[in-house]
């Protein structure tokens, strides 16, 4: 368990009368659909992410879904699982400023670890060129 300290700076971070849950709901699954978004969505860049993004026009007021696909070459599972984790916290802290309707896969280039910060300001970089692109 973390300690009293950190548990309330992160809650200092939070919005209030936002949900920071992350259900399954939000997450995307399934071969398919995961296939689906690599071939057809659209792409950006900002290393070491790339995201591929697909609208879903049969339901666009639905919150978006994730999925993080991370390469073997990023290192051993203990890394890989360690950089997962912090980008799926990075996404989960900022869910609520990406677009609605959006299904997203996160493919992860092999890099060093960075910090949780660092992930959220790619993912807020890769934001901004979505909404750009509209």
């Amino acid at each position: 368990m973390a300690p009293a300290c950190v548990a309330q700076s992160r809650r200092d971070r939070r919005e209030p009368g936002l949900d920071y849950r992350f259900p399954r709901s939000r997450r995307l699954h399934g071969k398919a659909l995961i296939d689906r978004v690599y071939r057809q969505g659209e792409r950006r860049r900002h290393q070491p992410l790339l995201a591929c993004l697909l609208r879903r026009p049969e339901d666009p007021r639905a919150p978006g879904r994730v999925a993080i696909s991370i390469a073997k070459a990023c290192g051993c599972a203990v890394e890989r699982n360690a950089i997962r984790r912090r980008i799926r916290e990075a996404y989960r802290l900022m869910q609520h400023q990406m677009p609605l309707g959006t299904d997203i896969l996160l493919v992860v280039r092999p890099h060093r670890r960075l910090t949780l910060r660092q992930y959220q300001e790619r993912l807020g970089t890769l934001l901004e060129a979505t909404i750009a692109g509209r």
